[in-house]
C-alpha cells in the first residue's frame, strides 16, 4: 500500500495561528484550543506537526471558529470542499466553472462590485421588491 503524503500546508497554519494568539492570551494554549475545538490534544498536536492528515470538515470547522479563521480558507488549506459548496457545484457545473474563470482573471476590485451587486439583487427579490 502506498503512504499518502502528508498535507503540511493545513498543519503548519494551524500552529502558526494558534502560537500567535498564545502570545497575547492564554486560552490558545494546545490543550484549550483542542478542549474548544472537541478534538483530542494528542490529534491536534499530531495535526500541528503534519504528522497526520487533516481532520474532517466538521472538526475543521470547529477548529476555524476556536482560532477566528475563515472556515472555507481552513477547508481549502485541508484541500477539502465543502459540503455546501460541493452541492451547488454540483448543481450548478457550468455556472460556476464560470465564475472561477472571472474570478481569476478580475480585479479585486470588480469581483467585490459583483458581489455587492449579487447582495442587493437578493435583497430586492426577498423584500419582495421585483
Amino acid at each position: 500500500m502506498i503512504k499518502k503524503e502528508v498535507n503540511s500546508e493545513f498543519g503548519e497554519h494551524i500552529k502558526t495561528v494558534r502560537l500567535k494568539k498564545l502570545e497575547s492570551d492564554p486560552n490558545f494554549s494546545l490543550r484549550k484550543v483542542a478542549k474548544a475545538s472537541n478534538i483530542k490534544p494528542g490529534y491536534l498536536c499530531k495535526i500541528e506537526n503534519c504528522e497526520v492528515q487533516p481532520p474532517g470538515e466538521d472538526s475543521i470547522k470547529r477548529l476555524a471558529g476556536v482560532l477566528g479563521e475563515n472556515q472555507i480558507k481552513m477547508l481549502v488549506l485541508a484541500d477539502k470542499i465543502p459540503r455546501e459548496l460541493k452541492e451547488a457545484i454540483s448543481k450548478y457545473p457550468e455556472e460556476f466553472e464560470k465564475l472561477i474563470k472571472r474570478i481569476q482573471t478580475e480585479p479585486i476590485n470588480v469581483i467585490e462590485q459583483i458581489n455587492n451587486n449579487i447582495d442587493q439583487i437578493i435583497k430586492t427579490v426577498r423584500d419582495g421588491k421585483w
